[in-house]
């Protein structure tokens, strides 16, 4: 039988980018490879990747780092890589460096975790072509109830935060989207309380804080590959 995940009975944070938080939680970080000190234990999970804001010239040489890095077993996802068509470099470049984080994760069996702005339609794209066998995130997810089911129908998993914590469209998404495709998140939010977002977003769906903290717990399981463990 599989080891029990370190994640087993805390609160979740799917996508961070802070380094450390109470005993009664589990984050995984987003590090860029630069960040990603291989001599130390801690954090003992990440997830490594290349964002797309910062895919400067010379990203290839960055990604041959990243490839090499993520062998880890620290690592445990691939990202946050992904689309951003209002920042970053032209959408082409994106796409490649896109295309071969999403193949790397598959190759070392690892998820992937995705950053995506105005570029839902590329990514459903990518995800039709590539079909891959590794969960994919998309973490800060705050489009409409009708994407957030076209991308769970599609298999991707949605990271809330803080967005849906006011009204709008994201907290409409959390209330309707397929319990199956929930997963929480703090991202770089430094003044969000990981607790409190359970406890406010979980009566948007008729739930307990306990009870959304075990089902994103059972989401987590199989976006890592852990179910039955």
């Amino acid at each position: 039988m599989m080891e029990t995940p370190s994640y087993a009975g805390r609160w979740i944070d799917l996508h961070t980018h802070r380094l450390d938080g109470p005993p009664s939680t589990w984050a995984l970080p987003s590090l860029e490879p630069e960040q990603f000190d291989e001599a130390s234990a801690a954090p003992r999970a990440v997830s490594l990747g290349l964002h797309p804001w910062r895919l400067a010239e010379g990203w290839p040489r960055r990604f041959a780092e990243l490839a090499r890095l993520a062998a880890s077993p620290r690592v445990w996802a691939i990202g946050e890589c992904g689309l951003d068509k209002a920042r970053g470099p032209e959408l082409a470049t994106q796409l490649e460096a896109l295309e071969g984080q999403a193949l790397l994760a598959e190759r070392l069996g690892k998820p992937l975790v995705l950053h995506c702005v105005r570029a839902y339609a590329e990514l459903l794209s990518l995800r039709l072509r590539l079909r891959p066998r590794q969960a994919w995130l998309l973490h800060g997810f705050s489009s409409s109830p009708e994407m957030a089911k076209a991308l769970a129908a599609s298999g991707f998993l949605l990271g809330f935060g803080h967005m849906a914590l006011r009204p709008g469209k994201a907290r409409a998404s959390f209330a309707l989207a397929p319990a199956a495709a929930l997963a929480l998140e703090t991202d770089d939010r430094a003044d969000l309380d990981l607790l409190q977002l359970y406890a406010q977003l979980a009566p948007l769906r008729g739930l307990e804080p306990e009870e959304l903290r075990a089902l994103v717990e059972d989401n987590a399981r199989r976006f890592f590959g852990h179910a039955g463990g």
